[in-house]
Formats: structure tokens, C-alpha cells, sequence
């Protein structure tokens, strides 16, 4: 009795591959990063960030710089200690949910809090606000000019951002495979590795 060819289905899959338009895997590629990046974009877990600014007063004059060390300050762990519990969240995650940022112009600092909806945002940025301005030194006053309030929608993920970094890594990688396809396809025809000319002897001319 004959065995059956282990290797039919395998060569069919090769022929069938090697016989798709040189576009196909590029266009397949991008479709299933059109895909990917979809999914992304409406299942991951959303992100929200409220900004909130706390001005600095100080006695010698030299707001800007006082700004800057307090700016330092603001995600150090006193401040997030005190902070804790109005943010409602450890002291450990809470350093993972804010930052600070202050100007070279202007003895503004900005707290951006960040969290899984607007309100977890806001509360952590004006929490760790509130405590710094409690923190304030002798000669120094803090006043939180701003309070950070609740962002009506995400910071990420950003749909399109998502889409077109799915389709452009799907695209690469359909590119990738297309040059691999049209190797194959070369070294499996016959005769595709002879030289495409031959050299002439001037002497026959």
C-alpha cells in the first residue's frame, strides 16, 4: 500500500504562496495591523491626566529658583506621604501617578496627576498640591492657583495614534514577507540563478 506524500500539502502551500501578487503579503500585513491597532485602541485600559498650578511667593525674591527646588519637591516622599491619603491611594503608587514640572520663567510648578478615570486624576494631583503647599517653609508662601479638575476624556490610548502604528508595523512586516516571497520565487525557478548575460569575445565581433 503507498504511503501518502507527507510533503504534498506542504509543496501545494509553497506554489500557492509563491503564486500570490507580489502586494499581497504587504496588504495583508497592513490589514492585520489595521486590526491589531483597532483592538488596541478600544480595549486597552484608558489613561487621564488634570494639571493643577501652585504659585510660589518668596521672600528674598528669588521665586523662580525657590519654584524649582519645591518643583523637586513635589514628588519626593514627604509630600507623597502627606498626600496619600486625600489621593486615596498608597504613597508608592501615588508616585506612579503624579509629576511635577516647573518654568525657567515664571514661579509657576505644575502637578499632573494621572489615573484610570478624570476624577482619580484630578484628586491625586490636587492631593499632592494641597500637601506641598503645606509644606511650605519659613520666607516661602504656596498658593494653589489652579486646581486641577477632571478631565473629560483620556490621554491614552489615542485611536488613530493606535490605528496607524498597527497598520504601519503590520506594513513592514507584509513588506518583509513580500521580499522573502519573491526570493523563494527566484531560487524555484529553473535557470533564475544563470547569469542574465554572458561575456563577448571582442575578437568575434
Amino acid at each position: 500500500m503507498r504511503r501518502p506524500d507527507a510533503a504534498g500539502p506542504r509543496r501545494a502551500a509553497g506554489a500557492a504562496w509563491r503564486r500570490m501578487p507580489a502586494w499581497a503579503p504587504l496588504l495583508l500585513g497592513a490589514t492585520l495591523g489595521l486590526v491589531c491597532g483597532t483592538w488596541h485602541a478600544a480595549l486597552a485600559e484608558r489613561e487621564f491626566a488634570a494639571d493643577g498650578y501652585v504659585q510660589v511667593t518668596a521672600a528674598d525674591g528669588d521665586a523662580i529658583g525657590v519654584a524649582q527646588a519645591y518643583g523637586r519637591m513635589a514628588t519626593g516622599g514627604a509630600v507623597l506621604s502627606a498626600a496619600a491619603e486625600g489621593a486615596g491611594v498608597a504613597a508608592g503608587r501615588l508616585a506612579d501617578r503624579v509629576r511635577a514640572a516647573t518654568s525657567p520663567d515664571a514661579p509657576v510648578i505644575e502637578i499632573t496627576g494621572t489615573g484610570p478615570n478624570g476624577a482619580a486624576a484630578a484628586r491625586a494631583a490636587n492631593a499632592v498640591a494641597g500637601a506641598l503647599v503645606d509644606l511650605a517653609g519659613p520666607g516661602t508662601r504656596l498658593t494653589q492657583v489652579l486646581p486641577a479638575a477632571p478631565p473629560a476624556t483620556p490621554t491614552a490610548p489615542v485611536p488613530p495614534l493606535s490605528i496607524a502604528l498597527g497598520v504601519c508595523a503590520g506594513a513592514v512586516v507584509g513588506g518583509a514577507a513580500s521580499l522573502v516571497r519573491r526570493g523563494e520565487t527566484a531560487r524555484a525557478v529553473p535557470g533564475s540563478d544563470a547569469p542574465l548575460c554572458t561575456a563577448v569575445d571582442l575578437d568575434d565581433l
